[in-house]
C-alpha cells in the first residue's frame, strides 16, 4: 500500500474513534434544544413509515347489569409517509498536509483539526436552520434585479438572516425547478442593505429569484415549518399536506393558531397549552420563541415579577428557563429561526428523529479519503440519512403577534 494511502487509512481510524461520536452529537443534539429533547430512533426504511394515533379509543360506555357491555372500538391510526433526507459533511485535506504530517496519525489529525471542526460547525448551523424550515430549503428571495460581474455578482434579498459568508448556494428563477446558477460561493454580505455578493461567471439574479443551499432544494429534512405551514418569516407557504396526508381530509392534523394580539402573557401561553390538552390529546412542554417574542415575554416576566422555576442549560450552549403555565412546568427558549414575533409550542414526546448511524463513506482500501480528479486534494464524506417525524402534528400550537406594543 502506498505511504499516503496507509496514512489516510490510519487517519480514518482515528477520526472514526475520536471524532465521529462528537460529530454525531453535533448533528443530533447540539443544533437546538428541540432536537436535544426529542427521541432518536434507528432508521429502518426509506421512505419512513409511521402510524400516528388520533382521537380516543371508542370502546368505553356506561351500561347496566342486565344490559350489553360497550362495543369494541379500537384506537384509530393514520399512516404517515416521509422521505429520508440525505445529510452529508464534506472534509478535504491537501496532499501537502499529508506529506508534512507523515510521522504519525496524531500529527495528521492536529494538522487538519481546524478543517474538520470547521466542516462540522457549518453542518451544525445548517441542521439548526433546517429544523425550522419547511423542507424546501429556500433561504432568501431577490427583491430586485441583481448585477452581474464575473467573480463579484451581487443581489439584494428580502432577508440575509439565513446566509453566511463562505457557503455554496444555488439560485433559481421564480418558479424554477433547476438552478439558473449553481454552487456559487457567498463572498460578502451587507446586512444593512441586505445585499449579497457571490463568485463565479457573470450572473444577474432577476427579481423574484430564490436562493437555496447547494443541491438542497426540496431535499432538506421536514422541519417544523412544514408542520406549521409557514416559512422563516411566518409567511404562509400554502402547503396542503402533512406527511403525505391531505389536510382537508384530516383537519385534525392542522396545528392550532393563537393570536396574541400583541400582548404576550401567561394567559396566552396557558390558553395554548389548554387547547392542546383538551382537544388534541397532548401536553405542551416546550415553547420556542422568535427573537422579538422572547424579548417581549422576558419583559412581561420582569413587569409581573414572575419566578423562574428552573434555569435550563442545553448541550449545544442554548439557555432557557422553566415556568409554570397552568398546572405544569413548560420550558421556554429563544430560537433564532422561529419567526420573530411568533412562539411555537410542542410536546417533544410526540417527536422523533429517525436516523441512520453517522459514518464515513469508505472505499475499497479502507480509507475514507479519495483523491479528487485534477487536484492534490483528498476528500472524505460523512453521511447520515433520516428525517423528523411528529405523531401528532395537530397537537402543536403557533402563537402569532407575540410581542408587546
Amino acid at each position: 500500500m502506498p505511504k499516503e494511502e496507509l496514512i489516510l487509512t490510519r487517519i480514518t481510524d482515528v477520526l472514526k474513534t475520536d471524532y465521529l461520536p462528537l460529530f454525531d452529537n453535533q448533528l443530533t443534539t447540539d443544533p437546538s434544544p428541540f432536537l436535544e429533547k426529542i427521541k432518536k430512533e434507528n432508521l429502518v426504511s426509506d421512505p419512513i413509515h409511521a402510524a400516528a394515533p388520533y382521537g380516543l379509543v371508542g370502546g368505553f360506555g356506561f351500561s347496566a347489569e342486565d344490559e350489553a357491555t360497550p362495543a369494541a372500538a379500537h384506537q384509530k391510526y393514520i399512516p404517515f409517509n416521509c422521505r429520508t433526507a440525505d445529510m452529508y459533511v464534506n472534509i478535504e485535506i491537501s496532499n501537502k498536509s499529508i506529506i508534512l504530517a507523515q510521522s504519525n496519525a496524531a500529527s495528521m489529525v492536529n494538522a487538519v483539526d481546524a478543517e474538520i471542526m470547521g466542516a462540522f460547525t457549518a453542518a451544525k448551523y445548517h441542521m439548526s436552520r433546517a429544523l425550522f424550515g419547511d423542507g424546501r430549503g429556500i433561504v432568501a428571495k431577490a427583491t430586485s434585479a441583481g448585477t452581474g460581474a464575473a467573480g463579484a455578482n451581487t443581489v439584494t434579498l428580502d432577508s440575509v438572516k439565513l446566509l453566511r459568508e463562505g457557503i455554496l448556494i444555488d439560485i433559481y428563477a421564480s418558479g424554477g425547478t433547476t438552478p439558473a446558477a449553481n454552487q456559487r460561493r457567498v463572498l460578502a454580505i451587507n446586512r444593512a442593505t441586505k445585499t449579497v455578493a457571490f463568485d463565479g461567471n457573470a450572473f444577474a439574479a432577476a427579481s423574484g429569484s430564490f436562493i437555496t443551499v447547494q443541491n438542497s432544494y426540496n431535499r432538506e429534512i421536514i422541519g417544523l415549518g412544514s408542520i406549521y405551514g409557514v416559512d422563516y418569516n411566518g409567511v404562509n407557504t400554502g402547503r396542503t399536506t402533512i406527511y403525505d396526508r391531505t389536510i382537508t381530509d384530516y383537519p385534525f392534523l392542522e396545528p392550532h393558531v393563537v393570536d396574541a394580539d400583541n400582548d404576550i402573557t401567561d394567559i396566552v401561553l396557558y390558553d395554548a397549552v389548554r387547547y392542546a390538552r383538551d382537544y388534541k390529546n397532548t401536553e405542551i412542554d416546550l415553547f420556542m420563541c422568535g427573537d422579538d417574542a422572547y424579548s417581549a415575554y422576558h419583559q412581561y416576566m420582569i413587569e409581573r415579577n414572575i419566578q423562574i422555576v428552573q434555569r435550563c442549560d442545553f448541550k449545544g450552549g442554548a439557555k432557557g428557563f422553566e415556568v409554570i403555565v397552568g398546572d405544569r412546568g413548560v420550558t421556554i427558549v429563544n430560537e433564532r429561526f422561529v419567526p420573530a414575533n411568533e412562539i411555537w409550542g410542542v410536546n417533544t414526546g410526540d417527536w422523533s428523529f429517525k436516523k441512520s448511524a453517522l459514518d464515513f463513506v469508505t472505499y475499497q482500501n479502507g480509507s475514507a479519503f479519495i483523491l479528487l480528479e485534477d487536484k492534490s486534494i483528498f476528500r472524505a464524506l460523512i453521511a447520515c440519512y433520516g428525517n423528523i417525524i411528529c405523531q401528532n402534528p395537530g397537537g402543536c400550537v403557533r402563537i402569532i403577534k407575540a410581542n408587546r406594543v
